[in-house]
């Protein structure tokens, strides 16, 4: 399981240009992620544009998915994104 920190990849159909594996064919989109070959990548398509979103927000959503995995024997790798997100995702 990945998680990404992206800003851009965070929000739905924002698609071009942030680096999302859009030409896959065996993708399942769902909110909050996508499932690209059985492997579910967290942080794809959580908020819309008209959303309020900001750094507290997107640290909730990531630390409810990092909590969910924390006692399961499934990896998570954290990835992309901002070092500005890292930051406060483990400061």
């Amino acid at each position: 399981m990945f998680l990404s920190i992206d800003s851009r990849q965070v929000y739905k159909n924002l698609d071009i240009g942030t680096g999302k594996f859009k030409d896959l064919a065996n993708i399942m989109k769902e909110d909050g992620y996508w499932e690209i070959d059985g492997v579910k990548v967290w942080g794809y398509d959580v908020f819309t544009l008209n959303d309020e979103f900001n750094v507290i927000k997107f640290l909730e959503f990531c630390r409810h998915i990092i909590y969910e995995y924390k006692n399961t024997k499934k990896g998570l790798i954290i990835t992309c994104g901002t070092g500005f997100y890292l930051d406060f995702l483990i400061g």
